[in-house]
């Protein structure tokens, strides 16, 4: 079983790429071949996946599988997006947010079946690619079987400033995910040779099972290795796809912390190798496509609300204090007049003044929020609504930097949410009455926020 910490940080994880998926086919309805947004919309649902996989939430993890295929199909180009499918992928976002509930208490059981029969309905409707559908199929029936099912190499800590020592010094990491026949008859020396072409294109940090077992062929049909190398990911993949016996190779940049990750695995899997020395490689080759590498993570740390208002409740004790020490040291002055003792006291009580301001505005600053996490609600409501009243409306949201008290932004949600309805409702005609009245058919809604001064 998992703490309450840790079903906590999985549902803060699982809010965040819901909302990554919401944003993400938003635009892919207005721009169907957006690679990036379809490549991040891919990424959330394997993370979802392999973390709903790890919490045992199956029918989550069978779900976010199924968007992960398609997605997977969609950026090879063996499929196009439609209206059709997007309307299905919200369905199935939708079904993602009542699982999400469930796992909460806050819901009711979700049957995803029939969604989920209808996203790989997409995927089997590729006639070419018709044959690869039922093994997806049949795989996600046998989820518990590992060989089935392909588990990344979990990122430690360790691991991670190996990698990031790497990433200065030019190189590139890699998870390389190798399949064996399954009649190999000597696994140990296919193995051995798989690493002995990796290490001629880089270092391998990590190994799951072991490096000891898998140099014994103590391993089912296949292994994961942690790779930091120059070579791109192409170059890596044809060394070892060349080897005999060698039936399927994986390989998946690995972005750390602060620029999306999106590799997990199991908690019981074997620890790797040791990490050795980061070496130059002569040869090598520098990656052109690391701008997401560039990216400066941010330092946050979760922190339950209620906190923040007992920190307020003390700071507001402070304040109290504060002003009966300047009324003791206003007092002190006027029995005893000016002395040392009396400057000692009247410094003291600055500091302490200056010192508890700052604190309180710390503190104020730390319960803003950015009114995205409220205005990122409404796109998909106005979508839904515009569909619903054959309406053709572009929502146009400015200032979603803008920072409220989190108090504010939850009473306020309501509100916009009745004053936006009525926008749609009444404040935009239907694509004929508006082109009959010389307008443009689509009509502008613009939600915008700012900070105005108050007189």
């Amino acid at each position: 079983m998992f703490s309450d910490i840790e079903v906590g940080i999985f549902i803060d994880e699982l809010e965040e790429k819901i909302q990554v998926i919401n944003d993400g086919l938003l635009i892919l309805e207005r721009e169907e071949n957006n690679q990036e947004t379809i490549q991040e919309i891919f990424r959330a649902a394997h993370t979802i996946k392999g973390s709903s996989g790890i919490m045992g939430y199956l029918n989550m993890t069978s779900l976010t599988h199924e968007m992960e295929n398609l997605f997977d199909k969609i950026r090879q180009g063996d499929i196009s997006v439609t209206s059709s499918m997007v309307n299905v992928l919200f369905e199935a976002l939708d079904t993602l947010k009542a699982l999400k509930d469930e796992v909460t208490g806050d819901g009711q059981p979700v049957d995803t079946s029939g969604v989920v029969a209808k996203i790989r309905g997409f995927v089997d409707g590729d006639a070419e690619k018709k044959e690869a559908a039922p093994a997806v199929s049949e795989r996600q029936a046998t989820a518990n079987s590992s060989s089935q099912e392909r588990q990344w190499i979990e990122i430690g800590e360790v691991e991670e400033i190996v990698l990031r020592e790497a990433e200065l010094r030019g190189f590139q990491s890699f998870q390389v995910a190798v399949d064996i026949a399954h009649d190999c008859q000597m696994k140990n020396v296919r193995a051995f040779l798989i690493f002995e072409t990796l290490q001629q294109a880089g270092d391998v940090i990590k190994s799951v099972p072991g490096a000891e077992d898998i140099q014994e062929g103590k391993y089912d049909t296949g292994f994961q290795v942690l790779l930091v190398t120059k070579e791109d990911g192409d170059r890596i993949k044809n060394m070892v796809i060349t080897i005999s016996e060698v039936t399927n190779c994986e390989v998946q940049p690995v972005v750390l912390p602060g620029a999306e990750v999106f590799v997990e695995q199991p908690r019981s899997s074997e620890p790797g190798v040791k990490l050795p020395e980061i070496k130059e490689i002569k040869n090598g080759t520098a990656n052109g496509n690391g701008d997401t590498l560039d990216k400066k993570a941010t330092k946050t740390v979760r922190v339950d609300v209620n906190k923040l208002d007992n920190l307020m409740n003390l700071v507001g004790e402070l304040v109290i204090d504060r002003t009966r020490l300047n009324r003791f040291a206003e007092i002190f002055e006027g029995r005893f007049g000016s002395d040392d003792l009396v400057e000692s006291i009247n410094e003291i009580s600055n500091h302490l003044g200056q010192v508890t301001g700052d604190l309180q505005e710390q503190i104020m600053k730390a319960r803003m929020l950015p009114v995205a996490q409220l205005f990122n609600r409404f796109p998909r409501m106005v979508r839904d609504t515009a569909q619903k009243l054959n309406k053709e409306i572009d929502f146009v949201v400015e200032g979603k930097e803008t920072e409220l008290d989190r108090n504010v932004i939850e009473v306020i949600g309501d509100p916009l949410i009745h004053l936006i309805r009525n926008a749609i409702d009444h404040g935009i005609e239907m694509p004929e009455e508006r082109e009959k009245a010389g307008k443009p058919r689509v009509g502008t809604l613009l939600l915008k926020a700012s900070y105005a001064e108050v007189t």
